[in-house]
């Protein structure tokens, strides 16, 4: 990233601040230990342990100040992440429960959210250990199939994405598209990147037809990388525990999941087409 892209997301917050938010939704536990993730370059994250319900660990996640100058993508991300998270719940998606949130900034001056957290380590931490995880694999794709066949057959009422603004809300996905492109561009643009900007937007217009060959919204995991993906040992092999960090989940072509995998092309996995 060049040096005019550069951004600071992280928050700073205190023990005390932490307890505070803590002690409002877990009345009855007392903090032991508080350890803040290193992963992840948007979001300040904490992981805070206890007596009684904070015995296996919960996750405080919070949004980055308003005033970071955040690209257009990346704002509202807490925002996308509660909505998808309800609209989960009744979906068997292995996500992790979500205790509480709070966007007043009484409690702390940031945007939070209070999750259970996951039980093992990303699929990212188990590359180095290279024959367990590829043991694993098969049945890993195959779950992953089944967990994003389940994400594309829940609807939205719109194109785009999921932000509290009704104007990233579009009846096309050919409007959708274009805006979110544009979007990126205009960051790119702010920040001094030569790219041929009215060549790219022109040639998603000429192909609009194709675009809205997608008649309905569907819900996209437009993040759906190794870091997010949680595996936990099961009968000597590897399990898919949970996903997570939900910001870039938007409502359009299902086929925009595959792309950010980060491994193999997920379309020409066997296994993951099986459980698909």
């Amino acid at each position: 990233m060049e040096e005019g892209m550069k951004i600071s997301t992280k928050n700073a917050l205190t023990n005390e601040q932490i307890k505070t938010v803590i002690y409002k939704q877990f009345k009855y536990s007392e903090v032991t230990s508080i350890k803040q993730f290193k992963e992840g370059t948007l979001n300040t994250v904490y992981l805070i342990k206890g007596t009684q319900e904070l015995r296996n660990g919960v996750v405080l996640k919070t949004a980055p100040d308003e005033s970071a100058g955040l690209p257009l993508l990346e704002k509202g991300g807490l925002y996308t992440e509660v909505y998808v998270y309800q609209l989960l719940q009744d979906h068997h998606v292995p996500v992790p429960k979500m205790y509480a949130y709070d966007f007043s900034r009484k409690v702390i001056p940031y945007n939070y959210i209070l999750l259970e957290c996951v039980k093992g380590k990303t699929w990212s931490n188990y590359f180095s250990n290279y024959l367990l995880l590829n043991k694993s694999r098969p049945e890993l794709m195959k779950k992953l199939g089944k967990i994003n066949a389940k994400l594309h057959g829940i609807e939205g009422k719109w194109f785009g994405y999921i932000k509290e603004e009704r104007h990233y809300r579009y009846t096309s996905w050919s409007e959708a598209f274009t805006a979110m492109v544009s979007d990126l561009l205009e960051d790119a643009r702010k920040h001094g990147y030569k790219i041929p900007y009215t060549e790219i937007l022109s040639a998603i217009e000429q192909r609009k037809e194709l675009l809205d060959e997608i008649q309905t919204p569907k819900l996209v995991n437009y993040d759906m990388w190794t870091g997010n993906i949680y595996l936990a040992p099961k009968k000597e092999k590897l399990t898919i525990s949970g996903i997570i960090d939900f910001e870039r989940f938007f409502f359009g072509d299902p086929l925009a999941t595959f792309p950010s995998f980060m491994l193999d092309r997920l379309e020409k996995d066997p296994n993951f087409i099986s459980g698909y």
